[in-house]
């Protein structure tokens, strides 16, 4: 599923343009009919995990593209707090643990850069040249 200026969306994974941009926020689920809540923050009323869509970040040589993963471990339904199904966890927890496994964090606790553009930035910040954000 996608957000875009007229709400949430399904989608197929291979028609979604990752590069050079991805212009809206992704929502996955491993829990079948999962409607998604109308409003904001979708992911922190039903079984969703969220990845947003590219914050802009400026560094000292350039912009570079940011990327957030989101999800929560328990929502409130009326005055109740309520856990998430076991297996939307368990598949929350396992996007998590690819990221590790495929990606890099070494900006900090948390963090999953891909291992060529992390090197490529920190060449150009320790060169001091500006960074193209749709170059390889």
């Amino acid at each position: 599923m996608y957000r875009d200026v007229d709400g949430i969306r399904e989608c197929e994974i291979h028609t979604v343009e990752f590069y050079p941009q991805l212009n809206y926020d992704l929502y996955f689920t491993n829990i079948p009919n999962v409607v998604p809540p109308p409003g904001h923050d979708p992911h922190k009323h039903a079984p969703i995990l969220r990845l947003s869509h590219p914050l802009h970040m400026v560094v000292p040589t350039g912009i570079a593209l940011l990327h957030y993963i989101e999800w929560a471990e328990e929502i409130l339904r009326g005055t109740e707090i309520t856990r998430q199904p076991q297996p939307f966890l368990t598949f929350a927890q396992q996007a998590r643990e690819w990221l590790r496994r495929n990606y890099v964090s070494q900006r900090g606790r948390n963090t999953a850069d891909h291992p060529a553009e992390f090197e490529r930035i920190i060449s150009l910040l320790r060169l001091k040249r500006p960074i193209d954000p749709l170059q390889n």
